[in-house]
C-alpha cells in the first residue's frame, strides 16, 4: 500500500469512528424518525356537519416529553427506540393568523403505541374527530334552504343563494355583487341563546374562497335594550377553498348579551379616485359552524 493510500485509508477510518463515537469515545444513540401525515377527521354529518378540516400542525409528545408543534407532513428525529407511546395534538392558526398556532381542543387527540427501530422510519396516520361534548349550536351546510337570508342592507337584490356551481361540496352559499348592487350584508334567520359568555371557548368554522374582502360578525340582542353590532374579521381574497377557525370567546365575554346572530358583509372595493376596482364581487362559503362545549 503507497504512502499517500495508507494515509487516505487512517482518515476515513477516524472519521468513521469519529461519527461512530461522541467526544467521550463512547457510541452516540442512533435516532429514530417518525413521519406523521397529515391528520383525518371523521364526522357524523348530520349532527356534526361536514369533516371538512384545516389541521396544519402536529403537538407531538413522545412518552410523557413533549417534543414541539410541527408542520405536517413532517417527519420528526428523536432517541427512542422499542414499544413507545405517541400522542398527536391536532393544531390550527387561530384567525387565519400563521403567528397563532393552538391546538384544536375540540378535536380528540390521536394516541398509539409504535415500535420504534434506531435509524428507521416509522410512518403513522393520525385521525381525529370532535369530542363528546362539543355542542354545535349552528350548522350550515348549504344542503338547500338556509339560515343566512336575513336582509340587512336593505337591498333584495343582493342575498345569499344556493348554488352547485364553483361549489366545495355538493352545494355552497354564493353572492354576487356589482355597480348597482355593491354591498351585501345578511344575518341568520335565527337567534342563538345561551351561547357561553364566561371564557368557555368558541369557534366558527367555516370554508371559504372570494376575490373581495368580507366581514364576519355578531349582531347581540337583550330584551329592552337596542341591537349590538360588531365585525369581528376581516378575510382577505382568496382564490382557492379556504378553512379557517374564528375564535369568538373575548367578544362573547365581553358582550355577554342574552342572544346573537352572525353577520356577514361585503363591499365591492374601490381604488384611489373613488371609482370601483372591480365591476363584479363573488363570494362562496359552505360548511359554517358554531361549536363550544356543555356548559
Amino acid at each position: 500500500m503507497s504512502s499517500i493510500t495508507s494515509k487516505l485509508f487512517f482518515f476515513c477510518s477516524l472519521s468513521l469512528i469519529l461519527l461512530m463515537t461522541g467526544c467521550d469515545g463512547k457510541e452516540e444513540a442512533i435516532p429514530t424518525y417518525l413521519e406523521i401525515l397529515p391528520f383525518e377527521l371523521t364526522t357524523d354529518y348530520v349532527n356534526q356537519g361536514s369533516a371538512s378540516s384545516k389541521i396544519v400542525d402536529a403537538w407531538l409528545y413522545v412518552g410523557t416529553e413533549f417534543l414541539g408543534a410541527y408542520e405536517l407532513p413532517a417527519t420528526v428525529p428523536f432517541l427512542a427506540s422499542g414499544a413507545t407511546d405517541i400522542t398527536v395534538f391536532p393544531g390550527i392558526k387561530v384567525n387565519g393568523f400563521a403567528s397563532l398556532p393552538e391546538i384544536n381542543n375540540f378535536y380528540e387527540r390521536f394516541e398509539v403505541n409504535v415500535d420504534l427501530q434506531e435509524g428507521e422510519v416509522t410512518t403513522i396516520q393520525p385521525t381525529t374527530r370532535y369530542k363528546e361534548s362539543v355542542v354545535f349550536p349552528f350548522i350550515e351546510n348549504f344542503d338547500g334552504t338556509h339560515i343566512l337570508d336575513e336582509d340587512e342592507d336593505g337591498n333584495t337584490n343582493t342575498f345569499i343563494t344556493v348554488s352547485s356551481v364553483g361549489a366545495l361540496e355538493n352545494a355552497s352559499g354564493y353572492a354576487q355583487l356589482d355597480v348597482d348592487n355593491i354591498e351585501i350584508e345578511a344575518a341568520t334567520n335565527v337567534r342563538f341563546e345561551n351561547l357561553p359568555t364566561n371564557n368557555t371557548l368558541v369557534y366558527l368554522e367555516m370554508d371559504y374562497k372570494t376575490d373581495i374582502q368580507f366581514a364576519i360578525g355578531l349582531i347581540g340582542h337583550r330584551m329592552n335594550a337596542p341591537e349590538a353590532q360588531q365585525y369581528i374579521i376581516v378575510l382577505n381574497t382568496q382564490e382557492d377553498w379556504n378553512k379557517i377557525y374564528i375564535d369568538l370567546t373575548s367578544e362573547l365575554a365581553a358582550s355577554a348579551l342574552d342572544e346573537y346572530q352572525l353577520v356577514i358583509n361585503a363591499i365591492l372595493p374601490v381604488n384611489a379616485d373613488g371609482g370601483f376596482s372591480q365591476e363584479e364581487g363573488n363570494l362562496y362559503l359552505d360548511n359554517i359552524k358554531l361549536v363550544h362545549f356543555e356548559q
